[in-house]
């Protein structure tokens, strides 16, 4: 898994010069709106793959029916929005094979019901 973060930093050239603490605070703004969300997301994308993982191996506790196994049957996407910002992120979906059910295991493994949004 590679995942990028980038910031993009505007500078304007002053004649009166600026002082540090600005400096220190809109860097801190940046930092603080954008890439606590980014890392949010890929430490979710790493939970997620080491499930689907687990799953694909016979060795996660996330089953449906004791004689089925679960097959990928596809993604959707979400939108997430938290106190520390928003992201997009691809929710994958697996499906029984003997009752034909459907879920997604990272949305179960973090109690993430639909049209819930996590505020803390």
């Amino acid at each position: 898994m590679r995942n990028k973060i980038t910031m993009e930093m505007s500078i304007c050239q002053a004649e009166n010069g600026f002082s540090l603490d600005e400096l220190v605070k809109k860097f801190a703004d940046a930092f603080e709106n954008k890439a606590f969300a980014e890392i949010l997301k890929m430490n979710l994308q790493l939970t997620q793959e080491v499930l689907m993982h687990r799953i694909f191996n016979n060795s996660s506790s996330q089953k449906c029916c004791p004689d089925g196994h679960l097959t990928l049957n596809g993604s959707f996407e979400r939108r997430i929005r938290t106190s520390s910002g928003e992201f997009k992120m691809d929710f994958w979906r697996v499906r029984c094979s003997k009752c034909g059910k459907t879920f997604a295991p990272l949305a179960k493994f973090i109690g993430l019901e639909r049209y819930q949004t996590k505020k803390q």
